[in-house]
């Protein structure tokens, strides 16, 4: 019973931990589009 919840909490940070990783990704994605973006606006 105990050892099933403790699974649960690491799969849960594990998840966790994964999502604000592709977050971070994501964001750095969009600065460095807008970044280009930025570039292009100025040529």
């Amino acid at each position: 019973m105990h050892y099933g919840v403790f699974l649960l909490n690491i799969y849960g940070n594990n998840d966790t931990e994964r999502k604000s990783k592709d977050e971070m990704l994501w964001m750095m994605k969009q600065l460095r589009l807008s970044s280009e973006e930025q570039k292009q606006k100025m040529h």
